[in-house]
């Protein structure tokens, strides 16, 4: 019988310990998502960041490459200009219609502008200049607020 008692003794104990063990655990897998969460989140807020502000670097560029593009192929007379500049704006707004969480109030257009070529020969140019703020979702320390985002863009006129 003492064995018997003995036994149920160390079964005890081993037990017990194993229940303690199990709260440590526990009480460990705690206090390391309590450390890990915050360093997650802000990490998948700066990733969500940084793609909305590619996405939108990208989106600017294929405005004003579209803007061009339609200014390039149209030719621009002195009549022609009021319409030639609106259509070029239009094609710049409605190409940028398509993004998510596009604000045209936030929208610049500057030209589109026929210039001279590098080497001021007979061939022209079209100018046009695209400008964006961007906002951010999370206000980061030790960064601006907004961003501008620009492009440039120019090409040979066609006709």
């Amino acid at each position: 019988m003492p064995r018997q008692a003995g036994r149920a003794v160390v079964n005890e104990r081993r037990l017990f310990c194993r229940a303690v063990a199990k709260r440590r655990r526990g009480a460990a897998v705690l206090v390391e998502l309590a450390i890990l969460l915050p360093l997650l989140v802000l990490l998948s807020g700066g990733i969500i960041d940084l793609s909305r502000f590619a996405h939108h670097y990208v989106a600017i560029s294929d405005a004003a490459g579209a803007g061009v593009r339609f200014a390039s192929f149209h030719p621009v007379t002195p009549t022609t200009t009021a319409y030639w500049n609106t259509a070029t704006r239009k094609t710049v707004t409605d190409t940028l219609q398509e993004v998510s969480g596009f604000d045209p109030i936030h929208l610049t257009i500057e030209g589109p502008q026929v210039v001279q070529g590098v080497d001021g020969g007979p061939i022209r140019n079209v100018r046009l200049t695209v400008s964006y703020r961007f906002e951010p979702v999370i206000d980061w320390p030790g960064l601006p607020g907004e961003i501008w985002l620009r492009r440039r863009v120019e090409m040979k006129v066609a006709r």
